[in-house]
């Protein structure tokens, strides 16, 4: 006779789906299962709010296509208050044509940190708002995995610090925008999206328009000179952003790879009016860079791109 033996072999841990009410968003045991709630018991593994059913391994977090309002802060970490608990596991969110907004006090909507991946699924993410330096008023990734697909961000704030980011912020880490729109987000270096500390940046299908960085650096994207960043831009437009220098993308130290996109509009008060390179490689492929603007404020150099340092152009205009 044979016998077999499994010891000290873990059980597997099975996706959860968990459903949040229309509109619900505190922690208030009323029997209605919240954001706030979900998102602390997929963190969790566990039913540790009784509203919602407990998580287990990756979990699918499912709105309703209602509003979503936030107005006030679950407490003051990484860099400001949140909006809503840090995302510390594999959550996916499947926002069904929901908006997240924030409705008063000053903070972000989401955090990620601590090896946590999100993935934000067809929904919006409206008036977020940032003070500190390290920005993000709809999301920051602080080290983690991000991922956007088919998400409007727009009417983000943050302040006119050099990081910035006002609707993204990514603090290392890799964060993924798919099919997404950016719009009159307005603040600090990168209008939309801020990269910083060696982050890893992929861009597709997707626009930005009207994203302002008044006093700083990137109308809509931000690469700051903390660590070699990697932005990556494929099949995108970006238009009518605006900046100090670099009216659409501004970049530190690192790489930029640009194709079959367009870049037109932009408007830079000092240099690059579409692309302010400065120590970065930049590389364009099937590019066009058409109508942009520097020196708005005298003295700018540049219209369509101003660097210091490494272009290739490959079919581009």
């Amino acid at each position: 006779a044979l016998v077999f033996a499994l010891v000290g072999r873990p059980p597997a841990a099975y996706a959860a789906t968990i459903t949040v009410a229309a509109g619900e968003v505190a922690i208030n045991a009323n029997g209605q299962c919240s954001l706030r709630e979900a998102i602390v018991n997929a963190n969790a593994d566990a039913a540790t709010h009784a509203d919602c059913v407990a998580g287990s391994g990756a979990d699918t977090i499912t709105l309703t296509n209602s509003t979503y309002n936030i107005g006030d802060s679950v407490g003051a970490y990484l860099f400001g208050n949140n909006g809503t608990p840090a995302v510390t596991s594999v959550i996916t969110i499947e926002g069904s044509g929901a908006t997240i907004n924030r409705s008063a006090g000053s903070l972000r909507l989401f955090l990620v940190t601590s090896g946590g991946n999100l993935t934000l699924n067809d929904l919006s993410l409206t008036n977020g708002a940032m003070d500190s330096d390290r920005g993000g008023g709809a999301v920051h990734n602080n080290l983690s995995t991000l991922t956007l697909n088919d998400v409007t961000l727009s009417g983000n704030s943050g302040n006119n610090s050099s990081f910035g980011g006002v609707a993204i912020s990514a603090e290392g880490g890799t964060t993924n925008v798919n099919s997404s729109t950016f719009s009159s987000n307005q603040g600090g270096g990168g209008g939309a999206i801020a990269v910083n500390n060696g982050a890893v940046l992929n861009v597709t299908n997707s626009t930005f328009t009207g994203n302002t960085a008044a006093n700083n650096t990137g109308g809509a994207i931000r690469g700051t000179y903390t660590g070699s960043n990697a932005i990556t831009i494929t099949g995108s437009t970006l238009n009518g952003n605006s900046a100090n220098s670099g009216g659409a993308i501004g970049l530190g130290a690192g790489t930029l790879i640009v194709t079959n996109s367009t870049i037109s509009g932009n408007t830079a008060q000092s240099n690059g009016g579409g692309i302010d390179g400065a120590n970065s490689t930049v590389t364009l492929n099937n590019v066009t860079i058409t109508g942009n603007t520097a020196g708005a404020g005298g003295g700018g150099n540049g219209g369509g791109i101003y660097s210091n340092t490494t272009i290739n152009f490959n079919r581009s205009i």
